[in-house]
């Protein structure tokens, strides 16, 4: 992981001269890819990572979420307040992820070329918006049109 982190750091630095980047935590794990149940069942089960809807289908992205979710629920459980439901991406986050899960299965290095276009044209601070779901949907424009030329075969 530290090699990893490295790597990462360096193509940072070298792609974004100007800003400073520090790691302020690190995640790792194997997390399937794959959407949330639709809804809990039975009234001492609390669903928590991919089956919560915390995992970002798309990216795998969730361990800080999960995290923080947990101390949420555990907070609320103490208190003796209801626990909510599965969290529920927005449709147009579920819509987008579920296309490019399509992508990846049918040409297994899409994802790739995505990545690449996408983090070449789009800030970074964007990017990783996009990754965390935290864009507006009007923002999410920039980001599709970059992408689509490479969804439909036209550049890679």
């Amino acid at each position: 992981m530290g090699e990893d982190q490295k790597t990462l750091l360096r193509h940072l630095r070298a792609r974004h001269p100007g800003a400073g980047f520090t790691v302020t935590h690190a995640e790792s794990g194997c997390i399937p890819l794959g959407f949330a149940s639709p809804r809990t069942s039975g009234p001492r089960h609390i669903l928590l990572g991919t089956k919560r809807g915390l995992i970002k289908p798309s990216a795998g992205y969730g361990v800080v979420r999960i995290a923080a979710e947990s101390e949420h629920l555990a907070r609320l459980w103490r208190e003796n307040r209801p626990l909510p439901p599965s969290r529920r991406s927005a449709w147009w986050w579920r819509f987008l992820d579920t296309g490019f899960l399509r992508l990846a299965a049918r040409v297994p290095l899409l994802p790739l070329a995505l990545l690449q276009r996408v983090m070449g044209a789009v800030p970074l601070a964007q990017s990783l918006r996009f990754i965390d779901e935290d864009l507006a949907p009007r923002q999410l424009l920039p980001l599709v049109r970059t992408a689509l030329p490479v969804v439909l075969g036209k550049k890679t």
